[in-house]
């Protein structure tokens, strides 16, 4: 008989195994699974878009999110302001993104994510780790530490 997992499960899963949980106990895990949200994005939906302020990190349950910025630029031909899109990375089951805006209360967003197939995706806001930060401090720091690392692994990518 096939069984199939439950979104329950799968969250739970994808949590386990992503960097930012990374060193919580499962008592932990379970507390940020009951602070976060979960969210269905049809195709071309916007899960936020470059410019706006920040709200939390996401990681990507199931479908693919593609990463985007766009630049403006004059057509020569017409004189007319356009827009010009160009993918930054495209993001599947488990990856996160836009953790940035967990510990920058006036981060604005560099780039936009849109689905890019229907997807799942979890949220985990800013205020949500506020209320651990006040209630349970030390799961907090685990869990900015971990933000800390995943923020210095991708600025040395990016220097590269």
């Amino acid at each position: 008989m096939k069984s199939f997992l439950s979104v329950k499960d799968t969250v739970t899963d994808v949590i386990s195994k992503n960097p930012l949980f990374d060193g919580l106990s499962s008592r932990e895990l379970s507390v940020v699974h009951n602070l976060s949200h979960v969210r269905n994005y049809n195709v071309g939906e916007y899960i936020f878009q470059k410019g706006q302020s920040g709200a939390g990190a996401y990681i990507v349950i199931s479908g693919k999110v593609m990463l985007e910025t766009e630049d403006l630029y004059i057509d020569k031909n017409t004189g007319a302001e356009k827009k010009q899109f160009k993918v930054i990375e495209e993001l599947g089951v488990g990856e996160l993104f836009g953790e940035s805006a967990l510990t920058d209360v006036n981060d604005k967003r560099l780039v936009s994510a849109k689905a890019m197939e229907p997807s799942v995706v979890l949220s985990f806001f800013r205020p949500d780790l506020l209320d651990i930060v006040k209630q349970r401090p030390g799961l907090a720091s685990k869990i900015l530490l971990n933000v800390s690392h995943i923020l210095a692994d991708r600025l040395a990518r990016l220097n590269k």
